[in-house]
């Protein structure tokens, strides 16, 4: 089996840049702008629309051994689980609530949401 790459490696000065997400081909709603008018809000959901609440998207994680977290430094980069355009769990306040994909929205990270819901699926 080839093996595969460390988890850390260092920088590499001669190595181009990381290419960032793929733009969405149109512009889409960013947060507080809904994706399709739903009328007003439930009456019985009306006292609570000022509360905030956390969303996350997580992008992958990586499993290091100490030596390799001993050698991360500046300009290191770190091997995520996951593939540029694998899907990615969205969650509000720490529950699974959605899927979706990175994309990049006015130069900055963001989130198109393909499912949502109580148990999107994966």
């Amino acid at each position: 089996p080839a093996a595969s790459p460390p988890p850390v490696s260092a920088p590499d000065p001669a190595a181009p840049a990381a290419e960032p997400p793929e733009a969405a081909g149109e512009p889409s709603p960013t947060a507080g702008e809904p994706a399709e008018a739903t009328g007003s809000l439930d009456p019985a959901l009306k006292r609570f629309s000022h509360l905030t609440l956390t969303l996350t998207a997580s992008v992958g994680t990586a499993t290091l051994t100490v030596r390799d977290w001993l050698n991360v430094g500046i300009g290191s980069r770190i091997l995520l689980t996951s593939l540029r355009h694998q899907r990615v769990t969205i969650k509000l306040n720490g529950v699974p609530v959605g899927v979706g994909r990175v994309v990049l929205v006015n130069n900055t990270l963001g989130v198109e949401v393909e499912a949502w819901g109580a148990r999107p699926g994966p």
